[in-house]
């Protein structure tokens, strides 16, 4: 049977990420040289499928947690950062 709930290593990522975020907010989680590193997943416009969307997700945030970074996301459209839900969409052509 599968698991009911995600496993500590990942609630205490979430906690230890939110705790990062609220500590240095906006720009300070780049700017500020005390902040911890970050990992950045990029899609700069044609991000295919769903799958390439997300398909990697779970790989950055096993290697955020296992390098003590903070996981980003920057997902672009027109040279423009947009909320992550307009890439849950599935594209036009599929």
């Amino acid at each position: 049977s599968l698991p009911t709930e995600l496993p500590s290593w990942v609630k205490n990522y979430v906690a230890w990420h939110r705790e990062m975020r609220s500590k240095y907010p906006g720009a300070s989680l780049i700017l500020d040289p005390s902040a911890p590193a970050v990992l950045v997943r990029i899609c700069l416009g044609l991000c295919g499928g769903l799958h390439d969307r997300l398909g990697q997700l779970p790989l950055d945030l096993y290697l955020a947690n296992q390098t003590g970074r903070v996981l980003l996301i920057l997902w672009m459209r027109k040279k423009a950062p947009l909320p992550l839900e307009e890439f849950l969409v599935p594209p036009e052509w599929g």
